[in-house]
Protein backbone atom coordinates (compact mmCIF):
# COMPACT_ATOMS: atom_id res chain seq x y z
CA UNK A 1 0.00 0.00 0.00
CA UNK A 2 0.79 3.54 -0.63
CA UNK A 3 2.41 5.85 2.81
CA UNK A 4 -0.25 8.53 2.23
CA UNK A 5 1.02 11.68 4.17
CA UNK A 6 -1.61 14.40 4.89
CA UNK A 7 -2.35 17.19 7.22
CA UNK A 8 -3.70 16.52 10.30
CA UNK A 9 -7.47 17.63 10.28
CA UNK A 10 -8.97 15.41 13.04
CA UNK A 11 -11.62 15.86 15.87
CA UNK A 12 -11.27 12.59 16.94
CA UNK A 13 -9.57 9.71 17.74
CA UNK A 14 -9.20 7.40 15.39
CA UNK A 15 -8.43 3.57 15.68
CA UNK A 16 -6.56 1.72 13.12
CA UNK A 17 -8.68 -0.72 11.06
CA UNK A 18 -7.39 -2.34 7.83
CA UNK A 19 -10.39 -4.64 6.24
CA UNK A 20 -11.43 -5.09 2.38
CA UNK A 21 -14.92 -2.93 1.64
CA UNK A 22 -17.12 -2.55 -0.94
CA UNK A 23 -17.87 1.26 -1.55
CA UNK A 24 -20.97 2.40 -3.94
CA UNK A 25 -21.03 5.61 -5.52
CA UNK A 26 -24.25 6.23 -7.45
CA UNK A 27 -24.64 3.05 -9.27
CA UNK A 28 -20.72 2.25 -9.25
CA UNK A 29 -19.30 -0.76 -7.03
CA UNK A 30 -15.90 -0.57 -5.94
CA UNK A 31 -13.35 -2.56 -3.92
CA UNK A 32 -11.83 -0.56 -1.47
CA UNK A 33 -9.34 -1.32 1.83
CA UNK A 34 -9.86 0.70 5.02
CA UNK A 35 -7.27 2.32 7.01
CA UNK A 36 -8.82 3.76 9.84
CA UNK A 37 -12.21 4.50 11.53
CA UNK A 38 -13.20 7.06 13.69
CA UNK A 39 -17.27 7.84 15.63
CA UNK A 40 -17.65 10.35 12.53
CA UNK A 41 -15.54 9.22 9.57
CA UNK A 42 -13.30 6.57 7.53
CA UNK A 43 -10.67 6.60 5.60
CA UNK A 44 -10.01 3.59 2.68
CA UNK A 45 -7.97 3.60 -0.20
CA UNK A 46 -9.24 2.48 -3.75
CA UNK A 47 -8.37 2.60 -7.29
CA UNK A 48 -11.05 4.97 -8.18
CA UNK A 49 -11.69 8.42 -7.79
CA UNK A 50 -14.04 9.92 -5.53
CA UNK A 51 -15.42 13.07 -6.27
CA UNK A 52 -15.24 15.44 -3.01
CA UNK A 53 -18.97 16.16 -1.59
CA UNK A 54 -20.46 13.15 -3.16
CA UNK A 55 -22.85 10.65 -1.45
CA UNK A 56 -21.48 7.06 -0.49
CA UNK A 57 -22.21 4.24 0.99
CA UNK A 58 -19.26 1.41 2.38
CA UNK A 59 -20.04 -1.87 3.31
CA UNK A 60 -17.22 -3.57 5.62
CA UNK A 61 -17.48 -5.98 8.50
CA UNK A 62 -17.02 -3.78 11.79
CA UNK A 63 -15.09 -6.16 14.60
CA UNK A 64 -16.07 -5.46 18.13
CA UNK A 65 -13.76 -2.47 20.16
CA UNK A 66 -13.54 0.18 17.14
CA UNK A 67 -15.60 2.54 19.63
CA UNK A 68 -18.71 2.27 16.80
CA UNK A 69 -22.36 1.42 18.39
CA UNK A 70 -22.38 -1.04 16.26
CA UNK A 71 -20.12 -4.67 14.97
CA UNK A 72 -20.42 -7.11 11.78
CA UNK A 73 -21.41 -6.25 8.23
CA UNK A 74 -22.37 -2.57 8.14
CA UNK A 75 -22.97 -0.30 5.92
CA UNK A 76 -22.06 3.40 6.53
CA UNK A 77 -23.22 5.96 4.58
CA UNK A 78 -21.96 9.46 4.46
CA UNK A 79 -20.14 12.23 1.96
CA UNK A 80 -16.23 12.64 0.38
CA UNK A 81 -14.31 14.93 2.02
CA UNK A 82 -11.10 14.33 0.99
CA UNK A 83 -9.87 12.33 -2.18
CA UNK A 84 -5.85 12.46 -2.74
CA UNK A 85 -4.04 10.19 -5.22
CA UNK A 86 -0.47 8.65 -4.94
CA UNK A 87 1.28 5.86 -6.53
CA UNK A 88 -2.01 5.08 -8.67
CA UNK A 89 -4.31 4.63 -5.49
CA UNK A 90 -6.84 7.23 -3.93
CA UNK A 91 -7.02 7.92 -0.77
CA UNK A 92 -10.65 8.97 0.37
CA UNK A 93 -12.14 10.40 3.93
CA UNK A 94 -15.58 10.06 4.43
CA UNK A 95 -17.74 11.49 6.84
CA UNK A 96 -19.80 8.81 8.03
CA UNK A 97 -23.90 10.54 8.45
CA UNK A 98 -25.50 6.88 9.34
CA UNK A 99 -24.78 3.98 10.00
CA UNK A 100 -26.84 0.55 10.04
CA UNK A 101 -26.35 -3.25 10.36
CA UNK A 102 -26.51 -5.47 6.91
CA UNK A 103 -28.87 -7.87 7.07
CA UNK A 104 -27.10 -11.56 7.06
CA UNK A 105 -28.63 -13.78 4.30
Amino acid sequence: MTDFKFKERRGQHRTRFEAPATVTAGKHKIAASTKDISERGLFFFTDARCKVGSEIDIVVRLPEGVGLPLSGMVCCHGRVVRSDSAGGQFGVAMQIDRLAAVPQA
